[in-house]
């Protein structure tokens, strides 16, 4: 049959010179007389001495993709030219990549052609064929090797080949048998060969008697004995990536110190060139083909960013963009992260075609927290690809989502992340119900995007207790102003994580209108009780902004709810009086909260802050006539000269004075608040401070106040001993 398939092949037409790149989903033939024009071809291809080893492999690729008897026909007759192990050993590698995939390179043809070559004179050659034949899914591949490890007739070398080859076996008890026989054969080479194979057992073998160990384990029943060959390859595997992280980061930290001294020396470099020749030498470091060359010239440009603000742009920037497609993955990550504050459009478009191409795990992870803060549209239909793609991870999907979170946040595009607000929502619905982090970016990305059609989404994610969730859950409620969970909300306000309580007050703050509303904000404005900061102003502005909401008199009323704090209650009355200012007509809630503004400031001792309201009760009530007026005022009057500054206490005495003209005991009562002001002072008072007070109150007008009002100030300046300091300080007094 085979001279047959032979005849007709190696009849038809000639090969091309470069075989073309092979699709590995290529469909079987339907009539096997179809493909023997490019089976020959094929063949040609492998054979021609010529041919560099890539585009031999292509060759072999291409042969293997037709899945018919007559490109078996030609595999098995290439394996069995001795003279052309160059053919051989590519067909011996094609075969042992992928034996396991039910495609022509499991095909029981190229066992015996493989067994064969074991006995090559090449060692290559004979280990090319040992890999090939140890995953090979023919059920007597194991048996048919065993008997060559036994044949004390076989060269040493076949043997030995044919032992590596069950190597990867020995999870089998057959295998374990065999190789166990032959440590007893005598033969050191064999006997050490078998200690080598057997050696990821050792750990679980008492000592080195693999015998004892052997008939314990021989009378297993398949079930046990593959679970205690399954523990042994987790602590293998244990093992091993404690190793494996171990010389990783003794790798990353000398690379790191490599990079550091190459950055100094090219740092000295830069500080040599002219300024116009600088960027020119950073693309040529960056276009270098060493990746430590490019890590130590990023390092540069994120010391231009940091320590001069100069950004990468022109052809710097392009150089940099460049690198997205280094071979080196942390060349590509580095550059993601760099980039990744960019605005630039260019570096839009180069992450998201990067994103398209993009195959290690943390450097597309970047890439999706670079469009993520990037914030474009543009990268939206990508990032809905990733959501929908069932073979992405969990752990990229959270990034997309995350990503699409950030974007919506950006006003100009979150009508694009609205728009896939069905991808998202159905990867929410189907991811499972344990993988909570994952759950909660996907409700962050539909919460940003703001649709009500997904509310009910975020009302059930309330009764979970997840605090990733629980966020996200309450962002969305509150962009949707929904007020159905209310209740839930005011729970929530008092959960233990500081998030949450965060979250839910902002909630309370946007939709909340009721007393209860009120108190749940109220009582974690109180330190002793919220322990943290962020949630307290999220309850102190939840408070102001549910009484917002609410009538004059219920805001006015609510200021008695902050007596024990009076810092909160100075605020809160200051912001209400702003606001009933704005009133065409002044109002008695407004006059009221004014007058209670000033007491509590007063008795905090921010008298300065004070004065301003004070004034404006006093023109009021003066204004009206009402007998309160003289009261205001000298409070207005005391409250002046407490303040820190004495800047405007002229004025105060100036206007008081000038409303008593006409009432003497007025007059005597603001000598008197004066007098009893200075009596309070001592006599060791700031120089510079009572010179101050005694020049303010000297340009207010004596003939106002009458003879007391003079002989008040000198006395003044004798008490503070302000004579004798100066020219210029006694005319300023004087004056």
């Amino acid at each position: 049959m085979f001279n047959f398939v032979y005849m007709v092949v190696f009849s038809l037409a000639a090969i091309s010179p470069i075989p073309p790149r092979i699709d590995s989903r290529a469909e079987p033939l339907t009539t096997s007389s179809e493909r023997l024009p490019q089976i020959q071809k094929c063949r040609e291809g492998i054979l021609d001495p010529q041919a560099r080893p890539e585009e031999r492999r292509r060759w072999i690729d291409m042969l293997f993709s037709y899945e018919n008897s007559e490109a078996a026909a030609v595999a098995v007759e290439l394996l069995s030219m001795n003279s052309r192990p160059d053919c051989q050993r590519p067909i011996c590698a094609a075969i042992a990549e992928n034996a396991r995939a039910g495609t022509l390179r499991s095909s029981p043809l190229f066992v015996n052609p493989l067994l064969s070559l074991l006995g090559a004179d090449s060692e290559d050659l004979r280990a090319a064929a040992s890999r090939a034949l140890a995953d090979f899914p023919e059920a007597g591949v194991p048996d048919k090797l065993g008997k060559i490890t036994e044949d004390e007739t076989a060269p040493l070398s076949r043997r030995l080949a044919a032992i590596d080859a069950l190597a990867p076996n020995i999870h089998r008890q057959e295998v374990v048998r065999q190789l166990l026989t032959l440590d007893r054969a005598g033969v050191p080479e064999i006997t050490a060969q078998v200690k080598a194979i057997l050696e990821p057992l050792a750990a679980r073998v008492a000592g080195t008697d693999w015998q004892a160990w052997w008939e314990e384990r021989a009378k297993l029943p398949p079930t046990d004995w593959l679970a205690d060959q399954l523990q042994t390859y987790r602590d293998r595997l244990r093992r091993s990536t404690g190793e494996l992280d171990a010389i990783r980061s003794d790798a990353e930290r000398e690379q790191s110190a490599v990079v550091k001294r190459v950055a100094d020396f090219q740092r000295e470099i830069l500080r040599a060139l002219p300024p116009e020749q600088r960027d020119t030498r950073l693309v040529e470091w960056m276009d270098d083909p060493l990746a430590t060359v490019k890590l130590a010239t990023f390092s540069l440009l994120r010391s231009r960013i940091a320590d001069e603000g100069k950004r990468p742009e022109g052809e710097t920037l392009n150089a940099l963009l460049r690198q997205l497609k280094c071979e080196s993955p942390i060349v590509r990550r580095e550059v993601v992260g760099l980039v990744a504050n960019l605005s630039d459009p260019s570096v839009v478009d180069a992450i998201i075609a990067r994103l398209g191409e993009e195959r290690d795990a943390g450097t597309h992870l970047a890439l999706l927290q670079a469009a993520g803060k990037l914030g474009s549209a543009a990268s939206v239909p990508l990032l809905s690809q990733e959501i929908n793609d069932p073979n992405s991870s969990a752990e990229c999907v959270r990034e997309t989502a995350s990503a699409l979170a950030q974007i919506a946040g950006k006003p100009e595009s979150r009508d694009a992340v609205s728009a896939i607000s069905a991808t998202l929502e159905q990867r929410y619905v189907d991811a499972p119900a344990d993988q909570l982090s994952l759950r909660a970016a996907l409700l962050s990305a539909l919460a940003a995007g703001a649709s009500s059609a997904y509310l009910s989404d975020f009302e059930s994610a309330l009764d979970s207790d997840d605090p990733n969730l629980l966020q996200a859950a309450l962002s969305g409620i509150r962009a949707l102003r929904s007020a159905t969970k209310l209740p839930r909300c005011r729970v929530l306000v008092a959960h233990a994580d500081p998030r949450v309580r965060k979250a839910a007050l902002g909630v309370l703050g946007t939709v909340g209108r009721d007393d209860a509303d009120v108190d749940a904000a109220l009582s974690r404005m109180n330190p002793t009780i919220e322990a943290s900061e962020p949630a307290r102003q999220a309850a102190w502005r939840a408070f102001r902004e549910v009484l917002g909401r609410r009538s004059v008199h219920d805001r006015v009323a609510a200021a008695e709810k902050l007596n024990d704090m009076p810092d909160y209650q100075s605020k809160y009355l200051e912001e209400l009086a702003n606001v009933l200012s704005m009133a065409p007509e002044p109002s008695m809630e407004l006059e009221g909260v004014r007058d209670k503004l000033a007491g509590i400031l007063i008795a905090s001792g921010k008298d300065g802050e004070a004065v301003p309201h004070l004034r404006e009760l006093y023109e009021l009530r003066f204004v009206r006539s009402e007998p309160s007026a003289s009261a205001t005022g000298l409070r207005w009057l005391n409250a002046a000269l407490k303040a820190p500054s004495y800047k405007g206490l002229s004025n105060v005495v100036l206007t008081l004075a000038e409303a008593a003209s006409s009432e003497p005991a007025e007059k005597a009562q603001i000598i008197r608040e004066v007098s009893q002001y200075i009596d309070s002072l001592s006599p060791a008072n700031d120089v510079d401070r009572s010179h101050k007070l005694i020049v303010e109150l000297r340009t207010v007008p004596s003939d106002l106040l009458g003879d007391a009002w003079p002989r008040l100030l000198d006395a003044c300046t004798t008490k503070f001993q302000l004579k004798n300091q100066g020219p210029e300080r006694e005319r300023s007094i004087s004056k």
